[in-house]
């Protein structure tokens, strides 16, 4: 799912020989530069009204609206300014392209700070498809946007480092792009459709899309020349030796002096080398022999260290899984293979951060054990997000391998600690440049097998929502032999519980009952879930009931992708890796509990935590029949800890609104409140699911911390139902940086919190507007799993 850090490839410098500076103007229709901005601010202003033309051009760019002006910041690059944008500033000028250009160069002295999604650097536009010409990020990928005729995911980038792109298109449709920063030198090519590319003329716009309002950029731009051809070789040598020296880019050589390398074409042509430079292992197959081999394995000692030196992090969670080093993304492949289960996730070695399959056991969910990475990059330049599937006497792990397609991997050793990819290439590919596209899209598979046939998911979105918009879509595929694959079709059917603009990653599918359920993960909108019959006979998903996993979007601190197996008695066990709110060295994301999902009724779902939790219980702190006056906040002595189990019964007494808070400081300067809303919810008859009317429970985070560092969530409130005598029961898990609230066995709300105060650990009650009693609670500190 997240995009690679970085790419390794070897780079070599072009000839020596290169042409003068003065021979780059050929050809060069915008040139603008922060450094000659100084002695034109305004007095008393650092706002850009005006950002002049150095091509002799005069294609000058204009922000009259103050409100949208970018700032110009003093030495902040090798001693000079540049040009800030925040996420809402853009400047505008003519087109500086001829109408339908297909050769052209973009060139840009930038860095991205902040922000999610696409941000556009420099682009010129106009409305249809093929008539962009950008440079622009999306995540921590970049590259060239032509308006569906893109490859905007040339190359990663850092975000904070500035960054020298020269982005060259070629009338064929060839796009290539060089990239140097501090810490890489690298480049890579692709392809586009040359005959559909037909670049508009409405605007020219930095720091923003042009042709609406969006894409804005949260960064800095020092320069940015745009050339109505497409540079040599040479020349970008040359440019890129004359950038790298103005502003001070490029690696540090042994000396720490800054050396600005261009890959050649013919390193470029030939792709990168994609073997990791972490330490593989092979393993022997019986279980006895592997433990041995394991307990004395270098990464599995380093992970031991790391994780003692984490530890004392008041933020880092005792008995929610995190990585050992570095930091963490989507869960992967979780599967139960001779009686343990098995997680997988993206991880980040500190010597190559491209995501790896992280790897770890456990014998009851809970408490885990580290062993060393399980699937490492290459041929693939990354690996992503994928499922695994039993199949007798092995375990298939099909994932997506970033640049090349899906892959399938197959292990059977005990632990699992020896894979073999199928083919040792992409079984799935991507279209090579100049091939036909294909009707699918091919991102986060899952796996199952039906009839002795396997089939598998590949992740997507269908351009036929409203006005054309982009709507979730599964795309199914089949095979007999692992390796060689068959296009299906799409596989939902009456899908009507996806938001416009929602995607269908990370897919999960698996029986539930006698029904089936797809887990999967939005981009925009976080976990999601899909309910239905499987027509096994036309391959199709009938679905006639979803819902979400997070009432709000993934970030920041909110629920992100599922990984999910089946539980053997007819339910579906769950992860989700939860997204960060703070920075915190060395390590980010932790996993949610795992869930058990079952059927409590045709189209709703039961949702209770599932391991061996109780495991980690110290002594109990009791309380019974507890009144709780009427707009009274009653602080419940003796229970405290930033590590707990509550379990809680109120009886409401019809009472509207009835809180829980946790974290609490002794004056409420932080705490995270928990607040159920009796029956304020949507009526249910209307959706098919009986009679009466929905509760609303919230998770609260406003005022979790005072902490300046820690970003703002909005509070999650998710639907619940009770029946009209139904008490309320809470299981309430806090553990430093996460709260995690199950109600009734029906539904579950978490995020990330970051109480600063020492004596935010505090509990209390309120009931608003009328008394309740508080029936019984019980709470007990949990222990670390470690």
């Amino acid at each position: 799912m997240k995009n690679c850090v970085r790419l390794l490839v070897t780079a070599s410098l072009l000839p020596a020989v290169l042409p003068a500076v003065e021979t780059l103007r050929s050809g060069l229709v915008l040139h603008l530069d922060a450094s000659t901005l100084r002695p034109i601010l305004p007095a008393g202003g650092d706002r850009l009204r005006a950002w002049p033309d150095l091509s002799d051009r005069g294609n000058q760019l204009l922000q009259e609206d103050e409100g949208k002006q970018p700032s110009l910041i003093g030495a902040a690059l090798n001693g000079l300014p540049v040009v800030r944008f925040t996420g809402k500033e853009y400047m505008d000028g003519p087109a500086v392209l001829a109408e339908g250009a297909k050769n052209l160069t973009l060139v840009a002295v930038w860095r991205r700070t902040g922000g999610d999604g696409a941000q556009a650097i420099v682009e010129q536009a106009a409305d249809g498809v093929g008539r962009r010409a950008s440079l622009l990020t999306v995540f921590d990928r970049y590259g060239f946007n032509g308006q569906n005729n893109d490859v905007h995911d040339l190359l990663p980038f850092r975000a904070g480092l500035f960054t020298v792109s020269i982005l060259t298109l070629e009338a064929d449709g060839t796009v290539r792009l060089w990239h140097n920063d501090d810490a890489t030198a690298t480049g890579a090519r692709s392809g586009i459709d040359g005959a559909l590319q037909n670049v508009g003329k409405d605007r020219l716009r930095l720091g923003a899309k042009a042709t609406i309002n969006g894409e804005f950029l949260v960064g800095d731009i020092a320069e940015v020349r745009v050339y109505e051809r497409a540079l040599g070789d040479g020349e970008v040598a040359a440019l890129n030796q004359q950038l790298g020296v103005k502003w001070g880019v490029g690696k540090a050589d042994d000396q720490g002096q800054r050396q600005v390398v261009t890959v050649t074409r013919e390193l470029m042509d030939r792709g990168p080398d994609y073997t990791s430079r972490v330490p593989a292992f092979t393993f022997a197959t019986t279980l006895a022999e592997q433990e041995t081999q394991v307990a004395g394995n270098p990464l599995v000692q380093r992970f031991a260290a790391s994780r003692a030196r984490l530890a004392g992090d008041r933020y880092r969670p005792l008995y929610h899984f995190v990585s050992p080093e570095s930091s963490l993304n989507d869960p992967n492949g979780l599967c139960f293979w001779q009686g343990r289960w098995h997680l997988f996730y993206q991880g980040y070695p500190p010597e190559d951060p491209r995501q790896h399959w992280g790897h770890a056991v456990s014998d009851d969910l809970i408490h885990w054990r580290d062993l060393p990475y399980a699937i490492y990059p290459n041929p693939e330049e990354c690996c992503f997000s994928g499922s695994t599937f039993v199949d007798g006497d092995r375990v298939i792990a099909c994932y997506h391998g970033t640049r090349v397609g899906t892959m399938v991997a197959l292990s059977a050793d005990p632990l699992l600690l020896n894979w073999e990819k199928v083919t040792g290439k992409a079984v799935i590919p991507f279209p090579k440049p100049g091939q036909p596209a294909v009707p699918y899209s091919i991102f986060d598979p899952c796996l199952w097998k039906k009839d002795g046939v396997y089939y598998a998911l590949t992740a997507g979105c269908l351009p036929n929502g409203p006005g054309g918009k982009p709507v979730r879509a599964e795309f199914l595929h089949r095979s007999r032999d692992l390796a060689t694959w068959e296009y299906l079709h799409p596989f939902l059917e009456g899908d009507q519980y996806g938001l416009v603009g929602d995607d269908g990653a990370c897919p999960y599918f698996w029986p539930l009952g006698d029904r089936h359920i797809l887990l999967h993960f939005s981009h925009m909108s976080g976990g999601k879930y899909l309910l239905g019959d499987y027509d096994t006979g036309r391959d199709k998903f009938a679905v006639t009931a979803g819902g979400t996993f997070n009432f709000g979007p993934a970030w920041p601190a909110g629920v992100h992708a599922p990984s999910a197996a089946p539980d053997g008695k007819g339910g579906v066990i769950v992860f989700f890796n939860m997204n960060a709110a703070k920075p915190t060295a060395g390590w980010d994301q932790i996993m949610s509990l795992p869930r058990r999902l079952t059927l409590i009724g045709r189209d709703e779902l039961g949702i209770e935590p599932a391991g061996a939790v109780e495991s980690l219980r110290g002594a109990a702190r009791q309380l019974a029949a507890v009144p709780l006056p009427a707009n009274q906040e009653v602080v419940l002595e003796g229970i405290q800890g930033t590590s707990l189990e509550i379990n809680a019964e109120i009886d409401l007494q019809g009472t509207p609104l009835l809180e829980l808070n946790v974290l609490r400081s002794a004056n409420r300067e932080e705490v995270t409140r928990i607040a159920f809303f009796r029956e304020l919810g949507y009526t249910r008859g209307s959706r098919g699911l009986g009679g009466g009317r929905d509760s609303l429970v919230t998770l609260d985070m406003s005022y979790s911390s005072t902490a300046a560092d820690v970003q703002s969530r909005a509070p999650e409130t998710a639907p619940v139902y009770l029946a009209a005598a139904e008490p309320l029961r809470l299981r309430v898990f806090v553990d430093r940086s996460i709260v995690e609230v199950f109600v009734n066995g029906r539904q579950c709300v978490a995020a990330r919190v970051y109480p600063e105060r020492e004596d935010s650990i505090g509990v209390s009650l309120r009931s608003q507007g009328r008394a309740a009693v508080l029936t019984s609670l019980t709470a007990w500190p949990l222990q670390s799993i470690y």
